[in-house]
């Protein structure tokens, strides 16, 4: 069950042991929480202005929200990816890379605590499975 009963029990017959086992799906179980933002290389290259532009931005944010929520219950993390990724679709035309495949850096965070307040650096496709970061400050 996600997100606990869905229910109308009228409260005067809601037992404690309901209560909390619904505090529990709803509200402690996802008390912790992990928090990643996507940045790209363009912020650095600056071979397309634009989105160049727009990322110099989401990495200062990045590392604001890391600072912000390194020694709180939420984990923030930035993902700096170095190459083209796009819907699986679009992606086997264009030769890029897959969203689904990339999904896997986002399990390999989720798995590992020890992530919090980085930059994982996904430089290659290789590093899609080998996650490598370090943390920001």
């Amino acid at each position: 069950m996600f997100g606990g009963e869905y229910t109308t029990t009228p409260l005067q017959e809601i037992t404690t042991s309901r209560l909390r086992y619904n505090f529990n799906v709803s509200f402690e179980a996802n008390f912790s929480s992990t928090w990643t933002l996507c940045t790209g290389s363009q912020g650095d290259v600056a071979t397309h202005p634009i989105p160049a532009m727009t990322q110099g931005a989401l990495f200062s944010m990045a590392t604001a929200a890391c600072r912000e929520n390194a020694n709180t219950n939420v984990r923030f993390n930035e993902v700096y990816l170095m190459f083209r990724v796009e819907v699986d679709e679009v992606a086997a035309r264009n030769g890029t890379t897959r969203a689904s495949d990339f999904a896997h850096v986002y399990e390999g965070i989720l798995a590992n605590s020890e992530i919090r307040s980085s930059r994982v650096r996904v430089d290659t496709v290789d590093a899609i499975k080998n996650l490598k970061y370090e943390r920001k400050f």
